[in-house]
């Protein structure tokens, strides 16, 4: 570790209030050790198709259908509705009630970013909301840019462009000026756990994919000293041997897993624990999920063993559409018939439903989506009690 390191670490062990990195362990700004444990509030700020009962389908082409259904500005009024309603200060109450401590925030770009460029203060007005409800309630942020200017994946997830971040350095300039500009305005919040960098990168080469971290770290730490860092592998945020050492002393790296079909994860565990002992760093889960209670019950003590020492959780999410039988879900939103027309038709995959019927499942909806009116699985959420 050259000096410049030595000298930031000796700073971020003196500060005061931070989450932050400490001889190789999460600690809160008490320095007393931290387990990041918590869940996604996907489909919030940056919708994906399925979460609303839909398909897979990215959040563009998914506004765009919703223009052509609604008319433009009343697509943008029902968007600004939708934000308001899908999360409120009920359920970060509710979220801090089952015990977790930490919400990671999937956020599309454009949500904080015109299309010049400049902020859009909107977007920051609905974050100033959220931290100030999880101030209220003790429950930590962790900001996750879930989609890059042009997208960092080709994947609905990320909702990407043609030209995407890989392939334009104009998107990579924008992508670093977003992480300054957010890093510049929260600088001063404690109740921001850390900045997940990227979500689930899938970029042509590791190479690639450094590099731009080689760009977004300094970036931050120009305006930014407190907070956090959180950095995704590739390939889905499974891949680090490209790593030979962290960017920066404050820094933590983050894998997502899910055992659809893996009927032991625990190698792959033990190769992600065997790349923390190499670099120091701690390693968070980020996302893990997406099955019945049973089976998650199983993940989640395994993900917690002290064999791993891994810094903690964050269930993917918070709430959705569950359309099957097998109770994969922490909250379902009661969707009715005329919604589901309608959320099929945006995902490209039902006709176009009438004016009627459109206008009655999409103010149906955002009745659904607000928390008095999900329904709430007990039997997931007596595994984080």
């Amino acid at each position: 570790m050259n000096l410049l390191f030595v000298l930031i670490a000796i700073g971020i062990q003196a500060q005061n209030g931070f989450v932050h990195v400490l001889e190789g362990k999460v600690v809160a700004g008490d320095g007393k050790e931290l387990k990041l444990n918590g869940v996604n509030l996907g489909g919030w700020l940056m919708w994906e198709g399925w979460i609303w009962g839909g398909s897979f389908k990215k959040e563009t082409f998914m506004r765009e259908r919703m223009e052509i259904l609604y008319g433009r500005e009343q697509t943008k009024e029902y968007i600004e509705a939708y934000r308001n309603a899908f999360i409120t200060e009920a359920d970060i109450k509710a979220i801090a009630t089952v015990g977790w401590n930490t919400v990671r925030v999937p956020i599309n770009h454009d949500l904080l970013q015109q299309a010049d460029g400049s902020p859009r203060k909107e977007g920051y007005m609905i974050l100033d909301s959220l931290l100030s409800w999880c101030g209220k309630y003790k429950v930590y942020a962790v900001l996750d840019v879930h989609g890059a200017p042009g997208g960092q994946s080709p994947y609905f997830i990320a909702d990407p462009d043609k030209n995407n971040l890989w392939k334009d350095e104009a998107q990579r300039k924008s992508c670093v000026e977003l992480w300054k500009e957010i890093a510049a305005r929260y600088k001063d919040s404690k109740i921001i756990a850390g900045y997940d960098l990227l979500n689930e990168p899938v970029p042509p080469k590791d190479e690639d994919l450094l590099n731009l971290y080689k760009r977004l770290v300094p970036a931050i730490r120009e305006v930014d000293q407190n907070h956090m860092l959180i950095l995704e592998g590739s390939k889905f945020a499974r891949k680090f041997d490209f790593f030979t050492e962290p960017l920066d002393p404050n820094q933590i790296f983050s894998f997502h897993c899910y055992t659809w079909f893996t009927k032991h994860p625990e190698k792959s565990l033990a190769e992600l624990h065997a790349f923390t002992q190499k670099v120091k760093r701690p390693l968070w889960c980020g996302e893990w999920g997406e099955q019945a209670p049973e089976k998650l019950k199983l993940n989640y003590a395994l993900f917690n063993s002290p064999a791993y020492n891994f810094c903690g959780t964050s269930i993917w999410t918070w709430k959705k559409v569950e359309k099957g039988s097998g109770k994969a879900y922490v909250n379902n939103i009661q969707a009715g018939d005329k919604w589901i027309a309608v959320v099929k038709y945006l995902c490209g995959k039902g006709p176009r439903p009438t004016a009627d019927d459109a206008k009655a499942g999409m103010e149906s909806f955002l009745k659904a989506i607000r928390k008095e009116n999900n329904i709430a699985n007990q039997e997931m959420l007596a595994i984080f009690k």
